[in-house]
């Protein structure tokens, strides 16, 4: 009988080469994706945080020349 050591985090975990490959590249993704939700929760703060006025829409071309239709 092999031995079994345990983490808290990965319940029956054992020392191969195939755990390692798994919950490294698993770990990578989520990882990957907590970063990108970090820097798009900083990135949106500091645009609210700017006090710029939001520009004008501007002016389609075809509404100015509606009375010739």
């Amino acid at each position: 009988m092999r031995s079994v050591r345990m983490f808290p985090f990965v319940f029956e975990w054992e020392y191969n080469s195939d755990h390692y490959i798994f919950l490294g590249l698993l770990y990578l993704a989520l990882i990957i994706i907590g970063c990108g939700l970090v820097y798009s929760f900083f990135k949106t703060c500091l645009d609210l945080l700017k006090k710029e006025k939001p520009e004008p829409p501007l002016e389609l071309s075809y509404r100015s020349r509606y009375s010739d239709y």
